[in-house]
């Protein structure tokens, strides 16, 4: 990871109907007087390490972050106003397979566990006592809990959920699926009120697959039901009310949330692309991509991009705009009413990550190269650098690219 400090130019007015700084900075600072007065964490047995501020040694002998001492400031010398990133912390590990953000933190999928960390650096909890030949998949948190999928490095071994207390870091109930050979990927988890939902599958063409749909009791980790697919690859699990849409390839099942029972079945193309619902309204598809009103799923408006949406990213849903990535390096925003392109820039690779900032969508591509664009109007505003990175989440001003955290300085902002 290249841990240079990241200075670009951005116009004197790509700044305007955003966000105030002072709002960020308000909330940065309320999460970490939040953190302190929270204590030592109490996870025991499991590997969760006591709570620690950023730079702080840990007690497990390593250090939590790696601190900023040795990295090198690097001036511009464009004229204009400009933002600045300034490394802030850093997640232990030399590389973090997943990275999810959260409302006030972010969870780093380790070679080893899973760590989270507040916006400020502070670890909250690490998960290390993982089972022996699992490798972490995806990371789901929301209310208090915290859904690992764990993939096995045999497929003859069922997928493992691991679901933890997100404050904690201790460990609820865990999930093991089928050991057919069929079932050893997580393909997604969504976490609803009552249940926890999980999707695994294999690999191999679509008319091998037999991908399994399981709802797990929130409380007690008991099955609830389960829906097995004849076909296809479960892209993503979208609940809305007392419905659960399960998006395959080339469908959309709608299935009662309490029953596991299918309500319909849509016949649409979303391919591999994962979907994003906002306020009543799902976002998603391969090639046009949609927006679909819930539950009945009825067609709100489609646009034909220029070439396939990115497999690899979920739509980004803002108050006015829906963006999206492309195969082909596209980074688009469309107006979240009507579909009509407000604006479209393009990359040097493949989209392989998107992430909303506070007034910014930061991008990865497949050249090894981070972006950021300004949500309003599309200016970009850094391009840099990133080897081997793989992952990104942001919070606010701060962004999280592979296990590298940075905090946005808008140093000549009035």
């Amino acid at each position: 990871m290249n841990r240079r400090t990241l200075l670009a130019t951005i116009g004197v007015c790509s700044l305007g109907g955003c966000l105030r700084l002072d709002q960020a900075e308000t909330a940065i600072a309320g999460t970490a007087a939040a953190n302190t007065k929270k204590g030592p964490g109490t996870g025991a047995g499991d590997g969760a390490d006591t709570t620690e501020t950023a730079n702080a040694e840990s007690t497990d002998g390593t250090e939590s972050t790696d601190g900023t001492e040795s990295s090198e400031d690097t001036e511009s010398t464009d004229e204009g106003d400009t933002i600045l990133l300034e490394p802030a912390w850093s997640f232990p590990e030399g590389f973090v397979t997943h990275l999810t953000a959260g409302t006030d933190a972010f969870y780093g999928g380790l070679h080893d566990g899973v760590e989270k960390r507040s916006i400020d650096g502070t670890r909250r909890w690490r998960k290390t006592d993982l089972p022996a030949s699992y490798r972490v998949g995806p990371v789901v948190a929301g209310g208090d809990l915290a859904a690992i999928g764990l993939e096995p490095d045999d497929e003859s071994t069922g997928a493992r959920l691991l679901v933890l207390d997100d404050d904690t870091g201790d460990v609820r109930f865990e999930h093991d699926a089928p050991a057919d050979g069929s079932h050893w990927r997580t393909a997604a988890v969504t976490l609803a009120s009552e249940t926890v939902v999980v999707a695994t599958q294999g690999s191999g063409s679509g008319d091998d697959q037999r991908p399994r749909v399981t709802a797990l009791d929130r409380g007690t980790g008991d099955v609830r039901w389960t829906v097995d697919l004849t076909d296809g690859f479960v892209s993503g699990l979208v609940t809305h009310e007392d419905h659960l849409f399960v998006t395959v390839t080339d469908q959309v099942l709608d299935v009662d949330l309490a029953t596991g029972e299918r309500n319909r079945t849509h016949d649409v193309y979303w391919g591999f692309a994962t979907p994003t619902v906002a306020d009543g309204t799902v976002y998603g598809g391969n090639d046009p991509i949609e927006a679909r009103t819930l539950p009945d799923f009825a067609s709100k408006w489609r646009h034909e991009p220029l070439s396939d949406v990115s497999g690899q990213t979920s739509p980004i849903v803002t108050d006015d705009s829906v963006l999206f990535g492309t195969d082909a390096g596209h980074v688009v925003s469309l107006g979240r009413s009507t579909g009509d392109v407000r604006w479209n820039e393009r990359t040097n690779g493949k989209i392989l990550g998107l992430a909303r900032g506070r007034d910014v969508v930061w991008v990865l591509d497949g050249a090894e190269l981070a972006y950021a664009f300004d949500l309003d109007d599309g200016t970009q505003l850094t391009e840099t650098e990133v080897e081997d990175s793989r992952a990104l989440a942001a919070i606010d001003d701060v962004v999280v690219i592979g296990n590298e955290a940075y905090r946005v300085d808008r140093t000549t902002e009035s």
